[in-house]
């Protein structure tokens, strides 16, 4: 008798577990996802954004929807403030490519900045904060802002 009332409650918890894990599954998970042009992928409520340095200088964001479709740029808009150590303040302005926000110009990025990508798709903007570290990493060898390997 004890082990047909332990197998129920084994069997309930089975069943409670699959929808969450149904559920779970079809969430994005930031860490997991790989950004396709090999920036820092950034997940949001409305949009998600990959942020990349071109070796240029110039600054690319792309938009993707939760699955990460990519997202035209339309009506969105981008801002990227950049503070330097020293506390000063630089504001970056953006074009609308064909598929991605480019920088106005060239950007000079200060020792230790921190960033703040504000990104407007909608409704309220969504900002996203990070510290925008252009060294290499050791194990991927791509700027540190943008690693996504686990050997960090």
């Amino acid at each position: 008798m004890k082990t047909t009332s332990h197998l129920k409650h084994i069997l309930g918890a089975a069943l409670l577990a699959v929808p969450l894990a149904l559920i779970a599954a079809d969430q994005p998970n930031p860490a997991k996802d790989k950004a396709p042009h090999g920036g820092r992928l950034m997940g949001g409520t409305a949009v998600r954004a990959e942020f990349l340095v071109k070796a240029d200088q110039t600054v690319e964001v792309y938009l993707y929807d939760q699955q990460l479709k990519p997202v035209a740029p339309a009506d969105q808009t981008v801002t990227l403030i950049l503070q330097g150590k020293d506390g000063a303040k630089t504001k970056v302005e953006f074009n609308k490519g064909a598929g991605a926000f480019v920088s106005k110009s060239p950007v000079t990025i200060p020792e230790g900045a921190k960033a703040i990508l504000a990104v407007k798709a909608g409704g309220k903007p969504e900002n996203f904060r990070f510290d925008l570290i252009m060294s290499p990493c050791k194990g991927c060898k791509k700027p540190e802002y943008a690693c996504d390997c686990e050997g960090c």
